[in-house]
């Protein structure tokens, strides 16, 4: 199980915990010194696959993997070239460049190693899944209560 996956179920498990003590309170969880939104860190973690999965058909490049992913996450170059540079350490992604009107244009490619990765998330997603199954089921009314 990936540190991704253990920080969604841990988040998960303390937005449960947070609801069921005091549903009428605003969803927010805590760890460690600070107060995380959950909509936020569960979104942060995810960019790394949603820039994955964008490469994951065809080779693009930066605007256009936001132009990409944008109708599920908002996302600026200057979130999303960190997570390029990221991922191409990690060896999950390759790169070339290709002139494109007079200019060179740095295009992104996913390596075996970023599939693998893929395919990893996708199984390990089922467990966050289910466990957002859970609280959705044991609270499911919560969201109507809200005013």
């Amino acid at each position: 199980m990936t540190n991704n996956t253990m920080q969604y179920i841990v988040l998960a498990e303390e937005l449960f915990t947070a609801i069921t003590l005091n549903p009428n309170q605003p969803r927010a969880v805590t760890k460690g010194t600070g107060t995380l939104r959950m909509e936020t860190q569960l979104k942060k973690g995810l960019l790394e696959y949603c820039v994955l999965a964008a490469v994951c058909r065809c080779d693009s490049y930066g605007y256009q993997i936001i132009k990409d992913i944008g109708g599920c996450v908002s996302i600026s170059e200057s979130t999303l070239y960190p997570i390029l540079r990221r991922l191409e350490n990690a060896r999950c992604l390759s790169t070339y460049t290709v002139e494109h009107s007079g200019r060179l244009r740095k295009y992104y490619r996913i390596t075996d190693l970023g599939r693998e990765r893929m395919r990893e998330f996708l199984l390990e997603w089922e467990q966050v899944s289910q466990i957002y199954d859970f609280i959705k089921e044991a609270c499911g009314d919560v969201q109507s209560d809200q005013g």
